[in-house]
């Protein structure tokens, strides 16, 4: 913008300029003067003075107009150079905004010009900034000067429009700056290079972006390259964009081959149902024309480029662009060949027994609840057959097990024969078998039922230099319109197997709820029945009640009890069950489940229950049995429990009854460090001499003495008789049915030296007292 004092500066110009002239006029009249004389003035016809105020007019008009065309001339050079200034001022402003520099490098001087922003880029004064090209050079990071300088010489030579290079420079701070550096050449007219111009823009940010998103890129890349899903990418076309290297193991097809091909014809699917083959709609093309994410399928399979086929488990997913809108489709599927074979095998293991290839108990049970349904439904009548091996525990015995294993497979492609296509065969545990008879009579049910004993019976079965006669026993029970529920009518077969037993064995028995014959031991086969199914299901339990010492004496002391759940998780009295697990034989496989359970619990206590001691109840069958003690002795050492810490109780009529083989049972197990307890002393009036030859180191006084001892005399003689003999022998005593505290007074004072009963401490879980709670 032109300003008054630059007016005022053309004014004074213009009249300094006037006195000039002006001076020069006087200087010309004087000059005039001198060289013409007044004559020849007059001989002219001239007046001197108005031909000096013509001269002098003349002049001012000269210098006025001089002045003005100055001044014209002034302002318009001004305005000039204020566009050129406001110019510059943007270029620069622009120029330092976008980080981009200007330099110029003169090679016929040597010098080499840089812009201010180029100067703020690195963090420079102008007066540092060097200005040298080989100190320019000096701040290009080494790795990058050679590829810089090339780039520049090639330029020279004309081998590119023009020079580009990125590299890294050193900053003010010494940090190094990423630097896009771009010029052209000027070049004279015979083509010599004069001049290079170009701008440095610093790309810094921009460069670790790049690097940032190389590196994921990377990352990525080495993901989807290293993991075992296969993934295959579309545009919205359905043609393939990409895919991983497991898409390209799986289809067959490469990469480069699929590129722009229908993803259609290179994942080729697939069939949902390996039973009709159905083919299924391709998840892209359902993602792509629905616009929906397809979730994993099960029961899918891949068509490979050789035509073999893959199980897979596929998904798709669509592509979105920043705004949301779909741009392709993403598919993921997996080989799942080994894991569909291995659910199609434990399908098989749920279903059938691993060693015969019979249908399993679950599965018989389940087609049995369905034929029972059906049966009150639609009124059919089916049969139920429970067949139960004879003599299979000699087999075992003698040969092993092994041998048992061989022939409960020959029974079982045995019995196989007479079935009829849609009967069901099952092994339901050990030597039982299962056979459900549909749209079955009962007298066809028998006649079958005689074929089979038929087969069984007309059988040897030759182990080595061993032959064995193969027998069974059959019960059969009928499911009409009014049977119970499948677990009843399984115990109603299984009840009549074991009357067809009692009845001389290798013979079939009709179950029917009236019969006397069958129904005079139907609750203790029951009850045997659901112990053996409580024992292999785990609905055993196992509690524990309190010995405690009237002595002082060191840690504590405790009885181990067994209980059982019935179907419904009731726990049963063992009043209840033991009986029948006597009468039928269960009572060995009980003791044997209690003694693992306990000793792996007291394995897995904690060392704040090493003072504890349990004991355990024998029963006259596992004390009579001569492999009881090495099957003690084996759990011993599996457990790692220290053998001082068990007590092993034994009835007094059971004791009594095998003196001599139970003296060596209990001398066996002495020697391990076990202790052994005379339990129910006193119920059977037996000598006391025997206590001189049983090595028992507790006797428990039998409960029907000590309960009335307040009011009884004679029972509290014989309790302190007992007490006595045994204090002499150096055995302790147990009172049991310690029911008050008076009670326990008193057999204080008789000195016995442990008491048990409620008036002490009812039963708990053994896992709580062990666990301290």
């Amino acid at each position: 913008m032109i300003s008054r004092d630059h007016i005022k500066m053309v004014w004074m110009g213009s009249l300094f300029w006037t006195l000039a002239v002006w001076g020069s006029g006087v200087w010309t009249y004087q000059r005039l003067h001198s060289e013409f004389t007044a004559q020849a003035l007059d001989r002219m016809g001239l007046d001197l003075g108005l031909l000096h105020l013509a001269v002098w007019l003349l002049g001012m008009l000269v210098i006025h107009r001089i002045g003005r065309w100055l001044e014209r001339r002034f302002l318009i050079q001004q305005a000039l150079i204020e566009d050129l200034q406001t110019q510059e001022g943007r270029n620069s402003l622009a120029l330092r905004g976008s980080r981009i520099g200007i330099w110029d490098m003169d090679f016929r001087t040597g010098g080499t010009y840089h812009s201010a922003g180029m100067t703020e880029m690195l963090g420079y004064t102008p007066a540092v900034l060097p200005s040298e090209p080989a100190a320019w050079q000096a701040l290009t990071h080494p790795e990058d000067h050679a590829r810089a300088e090339s780039a520049l010489q090639a330029h020279l030579r004309g081998e590119s429009p023009r020079y580009e290079a990125m590299l890294r420079m050193r900053g003010h701070q010494h940090a190094w700056q990423w630097i896009l550096v771009r010029g052209r050449a000027v070049r004279d007219a015979a083509g010599r290079v004069i001049r290079v111009l170009g701008t440095h823009t610093e790309i810094t940010d921009l460069k670790v972006l790049q690097e940032q998103l190389q590196t994921e890129n990377e990352r990525a890349s080495i993901a989807l390259s290293s993991i075992g899903e296969a993934v295959m990418t579309t545009d919205m076309e359905g043609n393939v964009s990409f895919m991983n290297p497991m898409a390209e193991t799986l289809t067959g097809w490469k990469l480069a081959e699929s590129l722009g091909m229908p993803v259609e014809a290179v994942v080729m699917v697939m069939v949902m149902d390996e039973a009709t083959r159905k083919p299924a709609p391709h998840p892209a093309t359902l993602c792509r024309t629905r616009g929906i994410k397809v979730s994993p399928r099960e029961g899918a399979y891949l068509v490979t480029r050789n035509g073999s086929e893959i199980a897979i488990q596929d998904s798709a997913a669509p592509i979105l662009d920043q705004a949301g809108q779909p741009v392709g489709v993403v598919m993921v599927f997996h080989d799942v060949t080994e894991a569909r074979e291995l659910a199609r095998q434990m399908s098989w293991q749920a279903r059938h027994d691993v060693l015969t290839g019979l249908f399993s108990r679950r599965e018989f049970e389940r087609r049995l609840a369905d034929l029972v349904q059906d049966a009150r439904h639609v009124g059919s009548r089916h049969a139920l057959l429970y067949l139960d091996l004879d003599n299979f525990k000699v087999v075992n015995d003698t040969c092993g097990h092994a041998a048992g294993d061989e022939l409960l497979k020959q029974v079982s492609f045995l019995l196989s024969e007479p079935m009829r296509k849609n009967d069901t065969l099952a092994r339901l545990g050990g030597d039982e078998f299962g056979i459900l008879l549909e749209n079955c009579p009962l007298e066809r049910a028998r006649d079958i039922a005689d074929k089979l004993l038929g087969a069984l019976s007309g059988f040897r079965f030759v182990w080595g230099a061993h032959s064995f006669d193969v027998a069974g026993s059959i019960g059969i029970a009928v499911i009409d319109a009014e049977a119970d529920d499948a677990g009843t009518l399984l115990s109603a077969a299984d009840v009549a197997c074991y009357a067809a037993k009692d009845a001389g064995r290798n013979r079939a028995h009709v179950y029917e709820k009236q019969s006397d014959k069958v129904g005079g031991g139907h609750r203790d086969m029951l009850l045997a029945r659901q112990l053996r199914e409580a024992i292999e299901t785990g609905r055993c339990a196992l509690f524990a009640q309190e010995i405690r010492s009237l002595r002082g004496k060191p840690g504590r002391y405790f009885e181990v009890l067994v209980r059982m759940q019935d179907r419904h998780g009731e726990l049963m009295s063992p009043a209840a069950f033991i009986p029948p697990a006597e009468r039928f034989g269960l009572m060995t496989l009980m003791d044997q489940w209690v003694i693992r359970q306990t000793l792996a619990a007291l394995g897995a206590a904690g060392p704040d229950t090493a003072d504890i001691r349990l004991a355990v109840n024998l029963s006259a069958l596992s004390f009579q049995d001569p492999e009881m003690p090495g099957f003690i002795r084996s759990a011993l050492d599996s457990s790692g429990v220290d053998p001082s810490r068990l007590t092993f109780e034994i009835t007094e009529t059971a004791a009594m009854g095998q003196l001599s083989s139970g003296v060596r049972f209990m001398r066996d197990l002495e020697s391990t460090g076990c202790r052994f307890a005379l339990d129910d002393f006193g119920s059977g009036m037996s000598s006391f001499a025997y206590l001189k030859v049983l090595p028992v180191k507790v006797l428990k006084i039998d409960g029907a003495f000590v309960r009335d001892l307040l009011s009884d005399r004679a029972d509290r003689a014989f309790v302190e008789a007992i007490h006595n003999v045994a204090r002499t022998l150096g055995i302790e005593t147990v009172a049991e049915y310690a029911e008050t505290p008076e009670l326990i007074e008193a057999l204080r004072d008789i000195g016995v030296d442990y008491v048990q009963g409620y008036g002490v401490a009812k039963p708990r879980a053994l896992e709580m007292i062990l666990g301290g709670i």
